[in-house]
């Protein structure tokens, strides 16, 4: 049976990548609770600091997460803007398939959680070991 396809060329593309924000949305979905912040700080690398952000505030958003391939520029500078990393020591290429695994579980696991304890999500309480 021959495949069905729903979405062309660019909509498929446009699936698969991060939303696109406008700077209201970027402040909205990039403002992450202290409890984000000190988990951020205790990452390895500063190319996980950055996306281990980038991917939560995308899955504020969408409830999906993507690749980092796929993170928009303005969203990149952004985050570094408000975190204090530098650019230039940041490669997205760096960010093994294994460490977006364990953050993209540990993310989507707070955010089956109620409303009440999404904020938590980062919490140090239980396990250190997803933060590599």
């Amino acid at each position: 049976m021959p495949r069905m396809n729903i979405l062309n060329t660019v909509e498929q593309e446009a699936f698969e990548s991060a939303p696109v924000f406008n700077s209201f949305q970027r402040k909205q979905y990039f403002d992450f609770p202290q409890a984000i912040q000190q988990a951020t700080a205790n990452l390895r690398t500063p190319a996980n600091q950055l996306c281990f952000l980038l991917s939560c505030g995308y899955f504020k958003a969408s409830k999906r997460f993507f690749p980092a391939r796929t993170f928009h520029p303005r969203d990149v500078e952004y985050v570094v803007g408000r975190t204090g990393l530098r650019l230039e020591q940041i490669e997205l290429h760096l960010y093994a398939k294994e460490t977006s695994s364990r953050h993209r579980g540990r993310t989507s696991r707070c955010w089956r959680r109620s409303p009440a304890t999404r904020n938590c999500c980062c919490s140090m309480s239980r396990r250190r070991a997803w933060i590599r």
